[in-house]
């Protein structure tokens, strides 16, 4: 028999194996399910956070070319969100997959929270000098902040970054240009 319980101790993916011979304990669980509790809080948050920002949400249909965005605009930095990415994405895929099934929203309301975070993303962007990882950080954490100040204090810094970079991946963060 195999239970699930708490993530391990030692804060990674790595589960937390304990038991006799009879039972394993994995901590895979309740760490999956912080990630996805965490995603779909961001997902709310997102207008809000925007809003306190007085930033409004942005209609305009930008193009969705991740390729020219990564490899012309953030030239300089493309390695580096490419790696970042890939680390990420191998972590939080599961989650995130989870979180959008699960989030509530039908695709207008998501398209909506989009408009928020394209717009957002480009405010921050701007004021860090067009860098793409300071601004991530940035927006990491406004979330971070938010999830500190609230009641559960329990989130996934991890998550939310991951959910960015996916969005950037998407182009809803750090949108293309309509000029491009």
């Amino acid at each position: 028999m195999v239970n699930l319980t708490n993530q391990s101790s030692r804060g990674n993916n790595s589960p937390n194996v304990s038991g006799d011979n009879n039972s394993f304990e994995f901590g895979t669980k309740d760490k999956l399910a912080n990630e996805v509790d965490t995603m779909l809080n961001v997902i709310t948050l997102i207008p809000e956070i925007a809003r306190e920002q007085g930033i409004s949400a942005d209609q305009i249909e930008h193009p969705k070319d991740f390729l020219t965005k990564i490899n012309k605009r953030f030239e300089s930095y493309t390695n580096e969100l490419k790696k970042k990415f890939t680390e990420l994405h191998l972590l939080y895929k599961n989650s995130y997959d989870e979180a959008r099934r699960n989030a509530g929203v039908d695709e207008f309301g998501f398209e909506e929270m989009c408009s928020y975070l394209r717009k957002l993303s480009l405010e921050i962007l701007s004021k860090n000098d067009n860098n793409p990882i300071q601004s991530l950080k940035t927006l990491c954490s406004l979330f971070e902040d938010k999830f500190s100040k609230g009641t559960d204090k329990n989130f996934s810094a991890g998550a939310i970054e991951y959910f960015l970079y996916k969005q950037l991946v998407e182009c809803n963060v750090f949108p293309n240009p309509i000029s491009e």
